[in-house]
């Protein structure tokens, strides 16, 4: 889909809450969770989705933390092999969507 740039000014306390979410890991970068937000909003005015609905930030957490949990218990506790297992995981999943991507190896 094509993207086009807009101006938005924000408050600074806005501005940083956003940061705080990018710094946290729930998104990549400012753009990725403005775009989200404004999903969101257009889709609970559509009535597509209510506001009863968990903020797509709690769900990113929930699955981040399954994902670990799982992922420790497979390696017996062991911090690193969790972190090997979950990055096989994330490789096979986006060799599996975006096969003709190129990665850095």
């Amino acid at each position: 889909m094509a993207s086009r740039a807009v101006l938005v000014n924000f408050p600074e306390k806005v501005l940083s809450g956003l940061d705080s979410l990018v710094e946290e890991g729930v998104f990549d970068n400012r753009s990725e969770a403005i775009r989200e937000a404004t999903r969101k909003i257009i889709m609970e005015y559509r009535g597509i989705a209510g506001p009863a609905e968990k903020p797509s930030v709690e769900l990113v957490r929930e699955v981040r933390a399954k994902m670990w949990r799982d992922a420790l218990r497979q390696a017996k506790g062991d911090e690193q092999k969790a972190m090997d297992l979950i990055a096989r995981k994330a490789k096979k999943a986006a060799d599996k969507f975006w096969p003709n991507i190129r990665r850095a190896r």
